[in-house]
């Protein structure tokens, strides 16, 4: 009896790189890569300005991505009236609130297209398993650079 295949980061970073191709194909067209939309999507969903210094802290806990690259993904949104930046707080502007929105709705779409039929229980212990991997790697990740800066 063969077993099931099981769960490895090559499966993981397949199956995130196939999503992540779909949601560039989204933002064709729109001016936005996936830093920027990442910037964006965050500013949009807070309910008030946020502050650079969360922005850059929260792009960076996601993406592993420098202050200078976060802080240059915002000049960008600023740079296309996507996002205004005043003093030290990020806001989403009216253009930017219209293409979140937009896209928000596409992605939905699509979203609901990939995981139609997939079983309820399935994707709550895949979302456990991802957390607890993504928690883990989050850890190594620390340890080196603790060990870097030693």
């Amino acid at each position: 009896m063969t077993r099931p295949p099981i769960l490895t980061s090559r499966s993981i970073a397949i199956a995130e790189t196939a999503l992540r191709a779909v949601l560039t194909r989204t933002l064709c067209g729109t001016g936005l890569t996936f830093q920027r939309w990442v910037a964006m999507k965050l500013v949009a969903d807070s309910m008030t300005a946020v502050p650079v210094t969360t922005l850059v802290t929260r792009i960076h806990d996601l993406l592993k991505l420098d202050e200078p690259t976060v802080l240059a993904a915002i000049d960008d949104l600023q740079a296309m009236d996507l996002v205004e930046r005043i003093g030290h707080k990020v806001s989403i502007t009216l253009r930017g609130m219209s293409l979140h929105r937009q896209l928000c709705e596409e992605t939905g779409e699509i979203s609901q297209r990939i995981y139609a039929g997939l079983d309820p229980d399935d994707l709550a212990a895949t979302h456990r398993v991802l957390t607890i991997v993504t928690e883990r790697a989050n850890a190594v990740l620390a340890e080196r650079q603790a060990t870097d800066r030693a």
